[in-house]
């Protein structure tokens, strides 16, 4: 459990470098696999992002760069794009990579992976063309 939490440690340093990074307008879609992690909560995700950046999500305005937590076990909705980062152990599950690649489907996007069965979490599976 030590290691996991030391790799959740390290993907959300990740994921708020990351977000600090995008630029204004572009989105950013955290995804929870809860079929690989049914114990972490999205909830856990979202304090832990506001206490690593100090950025309060409610604070964040339309008109900027967005943050949007979600899992799989979640209904998912058409019509959004934007980089993805999918919290996963191991192998993401089918339900995770087809939600990833809907909302980071065009060259724009990036996707990521944090595999929290591994110290060195994070690993690029596409970066954005722009």
């Amino acid at each position: 459990m030590e290691k996991s939490m030391k790799s959740l440690v390290n993907a959300m340093e990740f994921i708020v470098t990351f977000f600090v990074s995008i630029g204004e307008d572009e989105k950013l879609h955290v995804i929870l696999d809860k079929e690989n992690l049914p114990f972490v909560d999205v909830w856990v995700l979202k304090n832990m992002f506001s206490e690593y950046s100090g950025i309060n999500l409610r604070g964040l305005s339309s008109c900027c760069k967005r943050i949007d937590f979600r899992s799989t076990e979640g209904q998912m909705t058409a019509g959004y794009s934007g980089h993805s980062i999918v919290i996963t152990s191991g192998d993401m599950s089918n339900r995770a990579r087809s939600i990833s690649m809907s909302f980071s489907l065009h060259k724009r996007w990036s996707l990521y992976i944090a595999d929290l069965s591994n110290v060195e979490s994070v690993k690029c599976l596409r970066e954005s063309v722009k």
